[in-house]
């Protein structure tokens, strides 16, 4: 980008031709990077070091354009344009008195013109204003009523991060209300699966995922059956089209929308779902602290429409069993371990490269891949056989096992304790959360990790780990190097891993969750 360099205030590198991307990941396909000159390099390298005098000019034009063109006024100005054109297409003063029920936006509602592409189906069942406002709330809310709770969502049998998570959170909840817990579930499946693979004591109802208006017949469901909180799991990816938002509508009790993605890059419509959800639900709920500053500063949520309920983890031991006699996980290895439903944004295939250097130093490392392709991912077939591909034409078949499964959650603890090094190679900079993560951490794993925005806030600012940049095989195979050389580092991430996830335990959640009913 040449916005911020000019010639006349940097130095500008010629560049030798432009490489294709990977086709393995989808969000760079199309692109090409810049190579730049080494030579060209060297020779700017030579004229600063010659020439101080010239280069200290140079940098001080650059510095003059800078803070004259991107200085807090003029930054500031851009902001003000911006959240002028918000408040004349994108939003609509509410009614009075809205500023104080806090079932609404307060004074900023959606508002639909022509400038949104947003579907027939979504105006269809879109607001403005609240369909069931908090004054309408049975109040005080006894702890009996907030432990009748519905949870709206995927779940086991079926493979999904969102599954594995809310049958974690049911539990946690059944901790937290004790003898008052009646916890249900209201699932959404694919038209293929039928309601009879379910666990029929738990889930109650379900939803055809493409079928609308079976969502409106659960949400009649759950206000027939007297449920005083409705938990809503929401990820873009799950719920086709309007059809969340038409359930969502019908609601008519207390409603908390767990958002577990936010991210800058949504299409219209997704992001007009997030702002629509707000309207219907009491409170939002996301996981990280840089969520919250996305739905705010992004997506103009107000700041007391939502709160911030961490990603929940089991209340275990620290118990590790690497490099011990109780190593179940290929006793004897140092044993690194990746898993989670494999596509290309996992990153794998740079920790694959990173192994030849590590091998070097420790023969007996090996590389353990847990997990099957994505179900619903974006040619996530090709991209498992590239990392097949990989470990071949590397000969590192001694050194990477594949274990294509989706573990139990017991067996995936009893992995993770037998594990030297967690490591999550994510390439996408948007990632909201990770569960697999949050579960390494609650075993005690030593984690490495790229910087993306959760591992980032859990990792850097309580030093629970180690950060790597992006697409950097180099710097994994420094950092596993690193812990592999120093024992003593590698139990300190331990205790401090463990220590962390002892503080979100499931049973926490479960009782925030609660406490925030309590609130409406």
């Amino acid at each position: 980008s040449t916005e911020f360099l000019k010639p006349e205030s940097s130095y500008l590198i010629d560049i030798e031709g432009l490489v294709a991307t990977s086709n393995s990941d989808p969000w760079l396909r199309g692109f090409k990077w810049a190579q730049p000159s080494l030579m060209h390099l060297r020779e700017l390298m030579r004229k600063v070091v010659t020439d101080p005098a010239a280069a200290k000019e140079v940098g001080l034009k650059g510095m003059k354009h800078v803070t004259s063109k991107y200085n807090s006024e003029r930054v500031a100005a851009v902001y003000a344009t911006r959240i002028k054109y918000i408040h004349k297409y994108k939003i609509k003063t509410g009614n009075k008195g809205d500023e104080k029920d806090p079932s609404t936006t307060g004074k900023i509602l959606a508002q639909f013109d022509h400038k949104w592409s947003l579907s027939s189906g979504f105006k269809g069942c879109a607001v403005d204003k609240a369909p069931f406002p908090s004054s309408q709330l049975s109040k005080p809310a006894t702890i009996a009523d907030l432990c009748r709770i519905a949870i709206v969502t995927t779940y086991p049998p079926r493979e999904c991060g969102i599954a594995t998570f809310s049958s974690m959170l049911e539990a946690g909840l059944i901790q937290a209300c004790g003898d008052n817990a009646h916890i249900r579930i209201v699932v959404v499946k694919h038209k293929d699966h039928a309601i009879q693979d379910y666990n029929r004591s738990v889930v109650v109802t379900s939803m055809d995922e493409y079928e609308v208006d079976q969502y409106e017949k659960a949400a009649h469901f759950i206000n027939d059956n007297h449920f005083g909180l409705v938990l809503l799991q929401y990820e873009f990816g799950i719920y086709p089209g309007s059809s969340i938002m038409c359930f969502a509508k019908e609601i008519r009790t207390r409603l908390i929308t767990v958002v577990h993605t936010v991210s800058r890059v949504y299409e219209e419509e997704h992001h007009a779902a997030v702002q629509q959800l707000t309207v219907m639900s009491h409170k939002l709920v996301v996981m990280t602290e840089t969520m919250r500053a996305t739905l705010d500063s992004f997506h103009a949520i107000p700041p007391h429409r939502y709160a911030v309920i961490p990603h929940g983890v089991p209340d275990l031991s620290l118990n590790r069993t690497q490099g011990t006699p109780y190593q179940t996980i290929f006793p004897g290895r140092m044993v690194i371990m990746s898993n989670g439903l494999l596509h290309s944004g996992k990153g794998i295939e740079y920790m694959i490269n990173a192994m030849p250097a590590i091998i070097e130093r420790f023969p007996d490392a090996l590389y353990v891949i847990q997990g099957k392709p994505h179900p619903t991912g974006w040619k996530v077939k090709e991209y498992y056989e590239l990392l097949h591909t990989t470990v071949e034409e590397l000969n590192l078949d001694d050194h990477v096992y594949f274990l294509e499964e989706f573990v139990s959650t017991p067996d995936l603890i009893e992995l993770l304790r037998g594990v030297h090094i967690y490591v999550n190679p994510y390439v996408d900079h948007t990632q909201s959360v990770s569960g697999t993560l949050a579960m390494a951490l609650s075993t005690g794993a030593a984690v490495i990790s790229t910087p993306y925005p959760y591992a980032e806030e859990l990792l850097r600012k309580r030093d629970l780990g180690v950060l790597v940049p992006f697409r950097d095989t180099a710097a994994l195979s420094s950092a596993v190097i690193r812990l592999f050389s120093n024992p003593l580092l590698l139990e300190a991430y331990n205790a401090k891993a463990h220590a962390a996830a002892s503080e979100m335990t499931w049973a926490r959640v479960g009782a925030r969750y609660i406490e925030l009913g309590m609130l409406m």
